[in-house]
């Protein structure tokens, strides 16, 4: 069992933890510090993506100059002037739109519960018409 703790101690060193913390502590202690290595690494792994995305726009800012076949007078466009926005702003809703679409959604449903009571009432009506006209047409018949 020590050889497992012995491989481990490197590792936890790397992610921070002293000596004392890891050999002489609580040993629940490694949980947090792996944890919080997993979301330091997360956070790198972003920060990566977003220097190559800076990049990428940056070459494709330039792209049309690098063309061999460029028309002269060709230019570069500008370069960002502000940093991508991690949070977007969320839009506020007006009362008057939500009340108008709740308008809207009321219409809607009542207008097909009355398209569905029409369809029944004239189901009924069928029905009720085609029992009379079999019951005259024996009555005739007689």
């Amino acid at each position: 069992m020590s050889e497992v703790f012995d491989e481990a101690f490197p590792n936890y060193l790397a992610m921070g933890m002293t000596y004392e913390q890891f050999w002489e502590m609580d040993s629940t202690l490694v949980i947090p510090y792996r944890k919080a290595y997993q979301i330091q690494q997360e956070q790198a792994n972003h920060l990566a993506w977003l220097q190559g995305m800076y990049i990428y726009e940056a070459l494709c800012d330039v792209a049309p100059v690098l063309n061999a076949f460029a028309k002269s007078g060709t230019k570069v466009r500008p370069y960002s002037e502000k940093p991508y926005e991690f949070a977007k702003p969320v839009k506020k809703k007006n009362k008057a739109d939500t009340n108008r679409i709740r308008m809207q959604n009321a219409a809607d449903h009542m207008a097909r519960i009355a398209m569905l009571f029409n369809n029944k009432h004239k189901e009924q009506e069928q029905k009720v018409n085609g029992q009379e006209r079999g019951e005259e047409g024996v009555r005739n018949k007689a």
